[in-house]
């Protein structure tokens, strides 16, 4: 008897099957969705979903987490702000207050008042000297005054001399020769005064070159001991001329300088420039007199408000790009010499780029991202490539799309869930 086989493979092959269906994988849990599912579903609910940027893990936060937290959310837009020109410069002095302070003449350092560093007040002293050159002058000085006395005292007894000559040619007593005679001799006194009066002057000038006051070189002629006024009167004080930094110096006690000798550099860094280049197409809207904004290197949220005081004439033939220079008053002195710093100047073009709050923006792993809502309880971290911020938008080049929400007020919160997801799965963050 023949034995149909077909009802028994058809029946082996229902059970195969149902025990196939019975063996579903784990569900994922609620709060923490799988990135690459999530892309999947939403790319079904969406054919055009943009697959450039790179998607992160969805969070699930509920509704009263997020009233909780206050979540604020902003959509992803196209806006239209000044066409953004940025660079990077070097804080540099202003070069009409750097001050290279160097003797008048040459002399022995008796005493230095400050260091390299310090901080110093117009008209503090800086280092006293043996001024050689004014010793001598002190000396010439003297000699000169003592002359001029002689000579106008000489003067004076010629002048009586030809007084008398006078009466006694009128008497008949000497000839009118002896008369002509002495008031030759007159005259030529009065000459002699008029050279001594000449040499007083001269070395009174260069006296007041060395520093010296009316009253001092008075005195110089009151006091009876040259040796005195050669002690007291060859020292030389060099002062700071304005407030700033000593930023260099070459003097120690005992050495002599000489007038080429540049002993102090000293630097008011008060006011400032942040010196860039730009390329040709960006300096056609740069002008002078324009708004600028400096910003520190590593630290963005430090900003110093500047003005654009000159653009250079030449072009640097290697570089193609143009010197600019920007004044920045630095009361505080927070901007250090040979700082790098970004500068961001104003300019009247415009142009239109996609943009989101600077408030949405988080750092993890060290690369800026967002979380983009999903739906109204889940939020996908994005990576995203920024440009330029202008009055609190920044442009977003990459890694969102317009009209996607993104979580302003409450980024920070989802940053930390994100966190702590990390690190319960990989005991640490990343």
């Amino acid at each position: 008897m023949s034995i149909s086989w077909a009802p028994f493979i058809f029946f082996t092959g229902v059970l195969f099957l149902a025990g196939c269906s019975d063996s579903r994988p784990p569900s994922v849990p609620a709060e923490k969705t799988s990135a690459h599912q999530h892309d999947h579903d939403h790319d079904h609910d969406d054919p055009d979903h943009d697959h450039d940027h790179a998607h992160g893990e969805a969070l699930k936060i509920e509704i009263d987490q997020q009233k909780a937290n206050r979540f604020e959310f902003e959509k992803v837009q196209l806006r239209t702000n000044a066409r953004a020109i940025q660079t990077t410069g070097v804080v540099t002095p202003d070069d009409t207050r750097v001050a290279h302070v160097r003797p008048i003449s040459r002399g022995r350092i008796l005493r230095v008042r400050v260091r390299v560093g310090d901080r110093v007040r117009k008209g503090q002293e800086l280092l006293s000297y043996d001024n050689i050159e004014l010793g001598e002058m002190v000396g010439q000085y003297r000699s000169a005054a003592m002359a001029l006395e002689r000579s106008r005292t000489e003067s004076e007894v010629s002048r009586k001399s030809w007084e008398r000559a006078k009466n006694l040619v009128e008497l008949g007593v000497i000839a009118a020769a002896e008369l002509e005679r002495r008031e030759a001799e007159y005259q030529n006194s009065q000459a002699i005064i008029q050279e001594r009066l000449a040499d007083v002057a001269s070395i009174d000038e260069k006296l007041h070159r060395f520093g010296l006051e009316e009253d001092e070189i008075e005195n110089l002629l009151k006091r009876k001991n040259s040796a005195e006024l050669h002690r007291e009167y060859s020292i030389t004080t060099l002062r700071a001329p304005f407030d700033g930094i000593v930023i260099r110096m070459n003097a120690a006690e005992g050495e002599t300088i000489q007038v080429d000798d540049q002993v102090f550099d000293i630097v008011d860094t008060h006011n400032v420039w942040v010196q860039a280049d730009l390329y040709g197409s960006d300096v056609a809207l740069v002008r002078e007199g324009s708004k600028a904004t400096v910003l520190l290197e590593g630290d963005e949220r430090r900003t110093f408000a500047g003005r654009v005081s000159h653009i250079s004439d030449v072009v640097d033939p290697t570089t193609r790009t143009v010197r600019v220079r920007v004044e920045v008053p630095n009361p505080d002195r927070q901007l250090k010499l040979d700082m790098f710093a970004t500068i961001r100047f104003s300019s009247s073009a415009s142009q239109s780029a996609l943009s989101i709050p600077a408030s949405a923006l988080q750092q993890v792993d060290g690369k800026q991202v967002v979380f983009v809502r999903e739906n109204p309880t889940e939020f996908e971290l994005r990576e995203v490539e920024i440009g330029p911020e202008n009055q609190g938008w920044v442009e977003v080049r990459s890694g969102a799309k317009e009209n996607e929400t993104v979580v302003t007020r409450g980024s920070f919160v989802l940053k930390s869930e994100h966190q702590k997801a990390e690190l319960g799965e990989g005991g640490h963050t990343h």
